[in-house]
């Protein structure tokens, strides 16, 4: 994988008071998946009329799936079978989903563990670390 992260300034001096206005705005990971398929994974802050906004594409030799969420719902959408000649996507009626907050008291209240668990946290934690490295030294770097 490789990284780059971009901080915009926002006010003179990037301070509010004594804060430093230093987290990352945006950013951008190329990466390699186990299976060999590439990506990019893209997370901006500023993006015009998104705010907030969630987006999943996925490609692959059977179709492509698209998962959009924002402060108006979630969107679930398919392009598979036939439609993949046509380049027709089709809603798909999905159910909602629990928000993080909701699951965590779930899991306080009823003693089990959801998924993702701790550990995919870890790992997820592992991958952003990387991302720090991969924009500081513009290298290649694969997780172990």
């Amino acid at each position: 994988m490789n990284c780059r992260l971009q901080t915009f300034k926002k006010v003179e001096g990037d301070r509010m008071g004594e804060y430093l206005l230093d987290a990352n705005d945006s950013f951008i990971i190329s990466a390699e998946f186990t299976n060999g398929a590439i990506g990019t994974i893209h997370s901006s802050r500023w993006a015009a009329g998104h705010s907030n906004d969630q987006r999943l594409r996925a490609w692959g030799e059977k179709g492509g799936i698209e998962l959009t969420h924002g402060h108006w719902g979630s969107l679930l959408r398919l392009c598979v079978g036939e439609d993949i000649a046509t380049g027709t996507w089709r809603e798909v009626a999905a159910d909602p989903v629990p928000t993080n907050y909701q699951r965590f008291a779930e899991a306080v209240r009823t003693g089990v563990q959801v998924e993702p668990s701790f550990r995919h946290a870890a790992n997820l934690q592992q991958v952003l670390d990387l991302a720090l490295v991969a924009d500081q030294d513009r290298g290649e770097h694969s997780i172990v």
